[in-house]
């Protein structure tokens, strides 16, 4: 079962390094550095071991995040990501309106009216 896991990681593991960062910045309630001006999560170690510089530039595309620093720091080991917060504040409140439209909309297709109106035109085709 790890042989699996591994070779899929090995295929596209900038894509899959990219979504368990984007997971892990959604954890983070505010800002988790010192000054307060950057969100910070750590590249796993498996991908930051065995990547080379093209895997680099493809998680760096794959990252939805114009400020984004991927850094490594003195006193900490490993390499981090790193997206300032007015960014991130900006992208979740966007995300947060397109779901509530989603909802909105899906809400206004299960209507009565809604439902009649769809029935109709089938019947009409």
């Amino acid at each position: 079962m790890v042989r699996i896991h591994t070779q899929r990681i090995k295929v596209d593991n900038a894509e899959y390094e990219a979504a368990r960062i984007e997971r892990e910045f959604a954890k983070l309630p505010r800002p988790n550095t010192t000054d307060g001006k950057y969100y910070l999560t750590e590249v796993s170690a498996y991908f930051a071991q065995r990547t080379d510089n093209d895997k680099w530039k493809n998680l760096s595309v794959a990252l939805p995040y114009k400020t984004l620093e991927l850094r490594i720091f003195g006193d900490k080991q490993g390499v981090y990501a790193m997206v300032k917060k007015d960014e991130l504040e900006r992208n979740r409140k966007v995300s947060l309106i397109k779901q509530i439209q989603e909802k909105r909309e899906k809400a206004s297709s299960h209507t009565p009216a809604a439902a009649a109106h769809k029935k109709k035109q089938e019947l009409e085709v």
